[in-house]
């Protein structure tokens, strides 16, 4: 998957808003559950906001922030996480995000669990922790065509979830190319 690394500011997105065509919000070992640099994170978005047709992959710590973004919550743990678990898609819309993707054995590291739902959010799967479901993937929207997307898993980690990846590159192509 090609890609380039941009630290652009909201005026150097003029010359670069044509050779965008998709944006991976990376996962960290930040917390959202305690103080971080949300100057930082705020630039990311006010940038994001520059681009509204262009697809968003947000990843682990860039989900979390997004679910936070369109009104949900975590809770802290207490302890960071790191362990491959099980998913199981929800039935309820299916995504082409996911499609092809086992979902036995992804790998999650966290320390905040997302623990609603929002109004702007469709739950595309989930995952048991603690004997509870929790939802791990999502895409974000309030608008009718949802192009920014969100897990909780680290779809770079398996070999067997790089299909998540795959499918995002699809998806940030031109129409014309698909």
């Amino acid at each position: 998957i090609p890609f380039h690394v941009y630290d652009a500011t909201v005026d150097d997105l003029v010359a670069l808003k044509r050779r965008i065509t998709g944006v991976v919000l990376s996962g960290g070992p930040m917390k959202l559950s305690q103080p971080v640099l949300f100057d930082a994170i705020a630039q990311n978005f006010r940038v994001l906001d520059q681009l509204p047709g262009v697809p968003v992959l947000s990843i682990c710590f860039g989900c979390q922030v997004l679910h936070v973004l369109y009104g949900g919550k975590l809770r802290n743990l207490g302890a960071y996480i790191c362990k491959d678990m099980d998913v199981k898609v929800t039935g309820k819309v299916k995504s082409p995000l996911l499609a092809g993707c086992a979902m036995e054995a992804l790998r999650f590291c966290f320390s905040d669990l997302i623990v609603d739902k929002t109004d702007a959010s469709i739950v595309l799967a989930c995952f048991k922790f603690r004997g509870k479901e929790h939802p791990c993937a999502f895409s974000f929207s309030t608008q009718r065509r949802c192009k920014r997307h969100g897990v909780l898993f680290h779809p770079e980690y398996h070999e067997a979830s790089h299909v998540v990846l795959k499918n995002f590159a699809r998806m940030c192509l031109p129409k014309n190319n698909v």
